[in-house]
């Protein structure tokens, strides 16, 4: 059997007992290993598993994603990759902004201007449990915003770092031919000097709205 899915591990370290634990849940979902690669460059290593996936449709990919999901591994991620995707001429990358390309949350950085960074954070998490749609959660969180001066804007966009090889994992993707683009419940106006300094194709987020 051809291989037909592919597992992309990468973390600081790959340690051997992991992987092999990889391999164990990964085969015991009834895949076989076809061929393995490793490389890294000193920063990060990247380990890719070629399998023969038996039910490599719409049900089975899924099933063995949510199964290497919940055996997540502390500083590793795992990413199951069909074999049509990985070999597409043209690919198209689409990512979240907060805790994501950045390292920060960017509503609780503007909230931390109003002393409510906590109550905001809180927010935050209760959404991310489904605990509050996004629209309410939104609301709630810019509501606290209210009367800060505009200026504050200009401070937390110098405060916004990006996260760990998220400028090299952009200028991968646009230097092999394929568009990169971000999706945030975030604001343009912190985005937008983002996007264009990484040369993304399409962005997109709320407008904070500014009165005087």
């Amino acid at each position: 059997m051809t291989s037909n899915v592919t597992a992309v591990s990468y973390g600081l370290k790959l340690i051997p007992a992991e992987l092999e634990q990889l391999r164990s849940l990964l085969t015991g979902h009834g895949a076989a290993l076809q061929a393995e690669t490793q490389a890294g460059d000193g920063r990060y290593g990247v380990h890719t598993a070629d399998l023969a996936l038996p039910d490599a449709s719409a049900a089975g990919i899924p099933a063995l994603r949510h199964a290497v999901a919940q055996h997540r591994q502390d500083g590793i991620d795992t990413a199951i990759v069909p074999a049509g995707l990985r070999k597409a001429a043209r690919k198209f990358l689409i990512m979240d902004v907060d805790s994501t390309l950045i390292q920060q949350e960017v509503i609780e950085l503007l909230a931390a201007y109003a002393g409510k960074r906590e109550e905001v954070a809180a927010v935050t998490e209760a959404a991310m449990r489904g605990e509050l749609d996004f629209a309410q959660s939104l609301h709630a969180r810019v509501a606290v915003l209210a009367g800060l001066p505009a200026d504050v804007v200009d401070s937390v966009r110098a405060e916004v770092k990006l996260s760990e090889g998220a400028a090299e994992l952009v200028a991968a993707f646009k230097a092999a031919g394929h568009a990169v683009a971000v999706v945030s419940g975030g604001f343009n106006q912190i985005l937008q000097p983002i996007a264009e300094s990484l040369g993304l194709d399409y962005w997109i987020a709320n407008d904070l709205e500014i009165v005087d």
